[in-house]
């Protein structure tokens, strides 16, 4: 049977029921881990939170390994990186190809081809490489999302995963570059140089990381301690980017990524998001500085400030998107903080107005949360309707029971 790419409700609404499962059993997995429930298991104590995350883990990697991968639906790339695996042969460590991102990169593309010498299929290098996505993601939310009451925010959890279905690669990178950042968030510098050399060999786009890196090391952060500082630098690296694009292009013209300029879109809806956040950032930035402060998240205002230098010049080649997957889990758990700081602000705006007097905080508190829920909902469903066609992630046919 011939499929062929289109937009589909019943793809969507499969998308949304994991988006709600994933979201509601970490809510779980934070209670569990809060209150420490235990359970025996062959005479270890074993915390509760480990169900929730072992449902979650057979769930996403069942739902995306047996999606059927044609040449119109199962993710654009899927097809390519099949041809790749029954292809490709060795690949050399080619150490100055490496270094001008021109090379294959050796460690994902080898690890390919010892599957496949092996004897295993294409299918068992995707159970692997979706087991280790998966599993960094309930790493890192382990690690770092700990208020079940902003439970909601993990159900952008389903954006990057589906992305998966197409740029697998590039969302391999991101899910391992997770324990980087984490490691940068505990100051353990060269630990963290290790896995973003891995990222590396898997992604060259992987090498952002190693510039989040340095920055945290070694920029003060009394040059960017204010809401003015960083207005000047976000609008200086602008400035600078439309001054140095002929030599940006020229950088990259030896290199595979070349053609990303050639494919360079811009779409003002798909910022705008990030740009009503960035304006509640500064509006609220003393407040939401000392929210990121009192929940161990200050690594997350040095992301913004990074990500507001580097984000101009990656827009020149295409490649905004792809560094911000780096950064998206943490920028999912940073809104929970964002939002926690709005919040507070609008109950005590209500409470000096004098309004909404017959209703108490706590309704006022489920007001809000039902409104994120449904801009949560309406964002995912934004994203996948931008997305679905160029990356073919619609309709979602599972290959045992199509």
């Amino acid at each position: 049977m011939q499929y062929v790419v289109k937009w589909d409700w019943l793809t969507l609404i499969i998308y949304l029921i994991i988006a709600f499962v994933t979201s509601l059993l970490l809510k779980k997995s934070i209670h569990y881990k809060k209150n420490k429930d235990f359970f025996q298991l062959f005479g270890r104590k074993i915390n509760k939170k480990f169900i929730c995350y072992l449902i979650i883990y057979a769930v996403l990697v069942f739902f995306i390994n047996t999606r059927l991968i044609t040449d119109n639906v199962g993710g654009a790339d899927s097809v390519r990186y099949i041809n790749y695996f029954k292809t490709l042969g060795y690949i050399k460590f080619d150490f100055i190809g490496i270094l001008k991102f021109s090379g294959w990169e050796y460690l994902y593309f080898n690890l390919m081809y010892l599957i496949r010498i092996l004897g295993g299929s294409y299918y068992v290098f995707s159970y692997i490489i979706y087991s280790l996505i998966v599993i960094s993601y309930l790493w890192y939310f382990d690690k770092n999302l700990n208020d079940e009451k902003r439970w909601y925010v993990s159900l952008l959890f389903i954006l990057p995963f589906v992305k998966g279905m197409n740029i697998v690669r590039n969302v391999f990178a991101a899910a391992i570059g997770l324990f980087a950042i984490q490691k940068i968030k505990e100051g353990k510098f060269i630990k963290a140089i290790l896995i973003i050399i891995l990222c590396y060999l898997s992604h060259y786009i992987s090498i952002i990381l190693l510039f989040f890196l340095l920055f945290c090391k070694f920029v003060p952060e009394k040059w960017y301690d204010s809401r003015k500082k960083i207005l000047i630098i976000g609008f200086s690296s602008l400035g600078i980017t439309l001054a140095l694009i002929p030599i940006i292009i020229n950088i990259l013209k030896s290199s595979r990524y070349y053609n990303y300029i050639n494919r360079m879109q811009f779409s003002i809806w798909g910022y705008i998001p990030y740009i009503i956040i960035f304006v509640l950032i500064m509006i609220f930035f003393k407040d939401f500085y000392k929210e990121l402060k009192r929940n161990n998240h200050l690594i997350y205002y040095k992301m913004i400030v990074f990500l507001s230098i580097v984000v101009p010049p990656f827009t020149v080649v295409n490649g905004t998107y792809r560094i911000m997957m780096f950064f998206e889990l943490p920028r999912f758990i940073m809104y929970g903080d964002l939002i926690n700081v709005v919040e507070k602000e609008i109950l005590l705006y209500r409470k000096k107005r004098n309004l909404l007097v017959k209703y108490n905080d706590k309704s006022i508190k489920k007001v809000i949360h039902f409104l994120l829920i449904f801009v949560y909902i309406a964002w995912i469903v934004f994203r996948i309707w931008r997305m679905y066609s160029d990356a073919r992630i619609m309709p979602y046919i599972n290959r045992f029971f199509h």
